[in-house]
């Protein structure tokens, strides 16, 4: 098996987005010398096939300060298929990496902490990964420590190979009891509803699965106890994001310790989930109110066209 000290080797995921491609490979350029692996799904019209044209010769910066391997596909593959085969290429040649998709941007620190865990953790089969994003941002640095946590987000994120084949060998299962002690009701449902549907071919997602598998097994993700990414892929040639909130990098602040024991912060995953259904209400209240403030515009001038005729 490789050796797994040292600077991690990188895996980028591309398709179609040349300039937020640029962005990803200029926010690692002052890395130190590495493996970069990137992976760029087939183009489905010209349009796309000149996207990756470009991509193709952004990635050629690379191979001055990095060992470059590039793995362009002829066919279009389809997000969920195209980053399980971009995940099974990479850990064919490397035991332990980095994975960034090409709307992800990242802060200093972040392959730092990346490495960290995944020295600390790696004979830990409780932990299945390590991420960046921290839904809540700044809003726990109070702690003095990372976090582990239940829920499986994968922007900017970071695992095993070993990992990552118990995942690819592992039965699909549609129905498993998990505790509320271990995730909100609410978070299940998401998950297992988004796995289900990426299954059966409604949903072009592969997070979701890996998520229920981690849920389904009792599996740990090492979360950040500041955010460390940023997404830049909100638009139009987006898959998912297309609408939606940025999540931006924050700094690294003083170093932080790892958690001694592996066991989920309920505090952070239950804080984390009532963040989002608040963020779901007040997005929802602001609709309605503009709405209706829409519809009293519009009564009101009807009111003064019926009366004075203006």
């Amino acid at each position: 098996m490789e050796e797994t000290s040292g600077p991690a080797p990188i895996l980028i995921i591309a398709y179609r987005r040349p300039k937020e491609i640029q962005r990803v490979v200029d926010s690692v350029s002052t890395l130190s010398r590495r493996n970069i692996y990137l992976f760029c799904d087939g183009p489905r019209d010209e349009i796309e096939a000149n996207s990756q044209r470009e991509i193709a010769q952004i990635s050629e910066q690379l191979q001055t300060n990095f060992s470059l391997h590039t793995n362009f596909q002829r066919a279009h593959l389809g997000l969920r298929n195209g980053v399980i085969c971009a995940l099974d290429w990479f850990f064919s040649h490397e035991s332990r990496g980095v994975i960034l998709e090409d709307d992800i941007v990242v802060a200093p620190g972040f392959i730092d902490f990346c490495e960290a865990a995944l020295d600390v953790f790696e004979s830990d089969q409780r932990v299945q990964q390590v991420v960046g994003s921290n839904p809540l941002g700044m809003k726990l640095r109070f702690s003095n420590r990372h976090f582990l946590s239940s829920r499986m987000d994968c922007w900017g994120w970071a695992t095993w190979r070993d990992r990552w084949l118990e995942f690819r060998a592992s039965p699909v299962k549609f129905e498993h009891p998990v505790s509320r002690f271990w995730a909100p009701k609410r978070m299940v449902l998401e998950i297992q509803n988004g796995h289900f549907a990426a299954i059966n071919g409604t949903l072009d997602s592969w997070a979701y699965s890996w998520a229920w598998h981690a849920l389904t097994n009792g599996k740990l993700s090492v979360v950040a106890s500041v955010n460390l990414v940023e997404n830049i892929g909100n638009g139009a040639l987006a898959t998912h994001t297309k609408n939606g909130r940025f999540i931006k990098a924050g700094g690294m602040g003083k170093p932080r310790q790892f958690p001694k024991i592996a066991k989920p912060d309920l505090i952070f995953v239950y804080a984390s989930e009532a963040l989002k259904v608040g963020g779901f209400a007040l997005a929802r209240l602001k609709r309605r109110t503009l709405k209706g403030a829409a519809w009293v515009t519009r009564l009101l001038r009807r009111v003064l066209r019926e009366t004075i005729g203006v």
